[in-house]
């Protein structure tokens, strides 16, 4: 449940004087996309800004129409997910449909990235048609990178109307310099915020009482004004005391002092000056950030019926202007002023340290009896009832787990000491799950060692389901450490554990046993368990592992060369992603990957370069490092494919570069180096090829073929080049044999091809036809086609040797598919000299058109909006008109209209033309 109170815009202050120079200063901010207001406490930040908005408020209905919206901060909010989903509850107030995606991933188990549900909400607002106004305050709390990033993406691709107010102490880690010299930013600062000394004296005209105001002169009030140095809070604070001070001229000349030293001296003396019962209710709420009549109660250990005096004691001091500030219209929530509310924790602090822990109990009863649990929890943290927070926090750490809050449940566990965690097995479990996310192995099995103690000596939770959980993570911890034997036991063992609703546990128990059996090349057994795992997910409102255990079970039909069925399973992740909403994230790169290598096999490298570029572009923006080495050493083989030399190099300098700098998995690697190899052997560079069977650990000499039989293909591929080709032919039919073994068809089809090319180079023509003849009737039913062309010249030869061999049909009819793919294309038709002449002119003034804009120019010419484009290529908006714009420049056009006929003109839209 979100606290409700954080949205709410401070109400206007009786004693708030008006400022036009500073509203006309906000006013013309509105021409960037931030206003940044930073100042220390105690100059009237919040007012201002609050006051501000008021005014905007009841001139709404005018051409200046602006909806608003209000979040304040806290330290709470340095979970990326939390402060995301208090950001968009509050956007909602604006319009109810914003973040709906959002708000349905965070609920979900393995929400995604904060990066990704960013751009989610970028064109969101992007679809606002009025303009909008969002301020955070006190965002000087937050310290979390990841925030900091979200709210610098959220500015840079602020769409039209969209504006954001952040108000702070400290200047945030934000490009400030860059949005300033763009002016984008507008800044309200400490000197714009002094009081001047005509401030001065209208704001004691307004607020002081008759007597202190007839008394004091004005020359006493311009005293005031130079010893403050206009400083809201310390003129605020004066005010109080100079009401029962016999002597303000005196008082003026003695008031001196750093700002900390005045708030502590006032503060003292404002509270001494109020009857006892005041002190008493001030001091002991003080521990509250928000205070409403039936808290401040309990808080105080008054009984249900001392409510009502509550609320007349809030009013009471709100009216004797002693920083209290109404969030609502209904006067029901208040606040303290938070300089005020420091100085008052202070002083009780010092007065009375126990009680003051007591106090912070009983607001967590209070909290958790209207199940707001994150302040309960967090008031008895602050209260050092640990007992009671560890509680709290055992019964909420899987709700934070599934929201994707692990920051926040982390700092949680952090501040309970150890003793209460271990006595706690879910502690114990949800600090395990904590050290996974960071491939912590080592802390995650001395977290679960922990639990798995616990249990045995806790009568209490026998039989409990935790002890399914323990196993889960046991069978993932196996599964990272490659036992796979291990975490196939374990797995299977969580499912007898695990209660039957335990449904997001059971599917990612059947994720991980079908892991390890891929691993091991058991794919019956794999298939099986992907397909339950994606029931079972679909079932528990898991999108995320549903969408993953699609994609691997159509990786595995790849490997069994069952391509239609590898397609109809990447259709049906589209489709539920695109059900879920969830079709346009960045967690889809798998997906991409996957399908770009399907259209690879088919051939279709034009579609095979679309999905595998959407793939990179997902993966750059999820920051997912392996999913992007996986899709460049993709694109590697399409580029290799197509004969683009340069990109061909380029990609593999980023590929070496990556393996460089990253601690990858051993799979990745070998993978990887599969890609580079393939090019280095085809390419002649044996010594690049040489340097992978090193990092790989391959040897001709005593092959382990089972899952690596691609790697083993290509190490042939290199004895064969070598010179080698007896040794090149006893490993393709070690490698042939496993992986007939293994119903791995696509690898046995390669292995096979490569035998027969080796047979023909030694001289063994009849055997190479034979053998080429077998792989074909295996191959003609899968469809694959680039495993066998990818051979080049010397699949050709063969080809076409066997051509007058076969007879039939549908042999025949396959073979002659094959050779037309290496058949030479018809050249071009010549243009027109009037098409050649606005050809060469137009390569004479442009600059050739980029691969990103070319995507934007094809979209474009299938009628897609600007906001249908940055769906597809999961991008902003702004990112898509920058694109636009771009276009236009390079093709000297003023509009897609104009731009869509040039491009035909060149070809563009036809593959040829301009260079991308």
């Amino acid at each position: 449940m979100l606290l409700t109170t954080k949205f709410f815009t401070p109400r206007r202050q009786p004693q708030f004087v008006p400022r036009p120079r500073l509203m006309r200063q906000l006013d013309a901010g509105l021409t960037g996309a931030l206003i940044l207001v930073s100042a220390p406490p105690g100059f009237g930040k919040t007012s201002l800004v609050a006051d501000w908005l008021h005014n905007r408020a009841v001139r709404e209905g005018s051409s200046e129409m602006c909806s608003q919206a209000w979040l304040s901060l806290d330290e709470q909010d340095n979970d990326p997910a939390r402060f995301l989903h208090y950001a968009v509850a509050a956007l909602q107030r604006v319009d109810c449909h914003i973040g709906e995606r959002i708000v349905s991933l965070l609920q979900s188990t393995q929400p995604p990235k904060v990066e990704e549900l960013t751009t989610l909400l970028v064109n969101d607002l992007a679809r606002l048609e009025r303009p909008f106004l969002l301020t955070l305050d006190d965002y000087h709390v937050i310290h979390n990178l990841a925030i900091h990033q979200a709210i610098s993406f959220l500015i840079e691709n602020m769409p039209t109307g969209g504006r954001l107010v952040i108000i702070t102490r400290s200047d945030p880690p934000l490009p400030l310099a860059r949005w300033r010299a763009r002016r984008e930013l507008s800044e309200v600062r400490e000197q714009d915020l002094r009081f001047s000394p005509a401030e001065t004296v209208r704001y004691f005209a307004q607020n002081a009482p008759v007597g202190l105001a007839n008394t004091m002169s004005e020359h006493d009030l311009h005293a005031l004004a130079a010893r403050t140095e206009g400083w809201v809070a310390g003129l605020q604070l004066a005010a109080i005391s100079l009401a029962e001070h016999p002597n303000p001229g005196e008082f003026v000349r003695a008031f001196t002092g750093a700002h900390a030293m005045i708030v502590d001296y006032l503060t003292e003396e404002v509270i001494q000056q109020q009857p006892a019962e005041i002190q008493a209710f001030l001091l002991q709420t003080s521990v509250l950030d928000r205070l409403s009549a039936p808290l401040c109660a309990a808080v105080m250990g008054l009984g249900a019926g001392d409510v009502h005096a509550s609320q007349q004691t809030l009013e009471r001091i709100e009216r004797a202007n002693l920083f209290l500030i109404a969030l609502d219209n209904e006067r029901r929530w208040y606040r303290y002023h938070h300089l005020f509310a420091e100085m008052l924790r202070r002083a009780y602090r010092r007065a009375d340290p126990a009680t003051m822990a007591q106090r912070h109990e009983r607001a967590s009863i209070w909290y958790e009896a209207q199940s707001l649990r994150d302040e309960a929890i967090h008031h008895a943290l602050a209260g050092e009832a640990y007992e009671r927070a560890g509680r709290l926090i055992e019964a909420d750490a899987e709700r934070l787990l599934l929201r994707g809050e692990a920051v926040t449940l982390v700092g949680w566990l952090d501040q309970l000491p150890p003793a209460q965690v271990l006595r706690r097995p879910r502690l114990c479990i949800a600090r395990a799950q904590m050290h996974m996310l960071f491939h912590q192995l080592d802390a995650a099995e001395a977290a679960i060692a922990s639990a798995v103690d616990r249990l045995a000596t806790d009568a209490a939770v026998e039989g409990n389901s935790l002890v399914g959980e323990i196993l889960v993570l046991r069978a993932n911890i196996a599964l990272n450490r490659s036992r796979l034997d291990e975490a196939i036991h374990l797995g299977e063992e969580a499912l007898a554990q695990l209660p039957a609703d335990r449904l997001h546990r059971r599917a990612e128990s059947l994720l991980y046993i079908a892991i390890a059996y891929v691993w091991q090349a058991r794919y019956t057994h794999a298939q099986r368990y992907y397909a339950e795992a994606v029931k079972v997910a679909i079932l528990a409102g898991s999108p995320l592992y549903a969408i993953q255990a699609m994609v691997y079970l159509a990786q595995l039909y790849r490997f069994q060369a069952k391509i239609d069925l590898a397609h109809r399973q990447l259709q049906d992740a589209a489709d539920y992603a695109a059900s879920q909403r969830i079709d346009g994230l960045p967690l889809m790169a798998a997906y991409h990957v996957n399908l770009a290598d399907l259209f690879y096999e088919q051939n279709e490298l034009a579609q095979a370069t679309e999905a595998v570029m959407r793939g990179v572009a997902c993966a750059r923006q999820a920051q997912n490092v392996r999913t992007l080495v996986g899709a460049h050493a993709k694109l590697l083989r399409i580029q290799h494919a197509q004969g683009d030399r340069e990109a061909v190099a380029a990609t593999c300098a980023f590929l070496r570069e990556q393996l460089a700098q990253h601690d990858f998995p051993a799979q990745i690697v070998y993978d990887t180096w599969l890609e580079l190899a393939r090019v280095a052997v085809r390419s002649g560079d044996l010594e690049t090829a040489r340097r992978w069977i090193e990092l790989c650990g391959l040897s001709a000499d005593a092959p382990q073929c089972a899952t690596r039989e691609s790697e083993y293909t290509n190490l042939a591929r290199l004895l064969a080049a070598q010179g080698n080709p007896d040794a090149a032919l006893r490993l393709l039919a070690q490698v042939a044999e496993s992986a007939q073994t293994l119903g791995k068809q696509t690898a046995q089809v390669e292995a096979l091809a490569v035998t027969s090319i080796v047979m023909r180079q030694t001289g063994e023509r009849v055997a190479a036809l034979s053998v080429m003849e077998r792989v074909f009737r295996m191959a003609v039913p899968t469809g694959l086609v680039r495993t066998l062309i990818d051979e080049d010249e010397p699949m050709q030869h063969l080809l076409a040797e066997l051509r007058l061999r076969l007879a039939a049909p549908n042999l025949v009819s396959y073979v002659e598919r094959l050779l037309g793919v290496f058949e030479p294309q018809e050249p071009p038709t010549p243009p027109s000299s009037e098409q050649s002449t606005l050809h060469t002119a137009i390569r004479r003034l442009v600059a050739p058109l980029s691969k990103r804009e070319m995507e934007v120019l094809q979209l474009v010419a299938t009628g897609c909006s600007d906001r249908e484009i940055a769906d597809q290529l999961v991008v902003v908006v702004g990112t898509v008109k920058r694109h636009l714009n771009n276009i236009y420049g390079k093709l000297l056009v003023h509009s897609r209209t104009q731009a869509l006929a040039r491009a035909r003109e060149l070809g563009l839209l036809d593959g040829a033309g301009v260079g991308i």
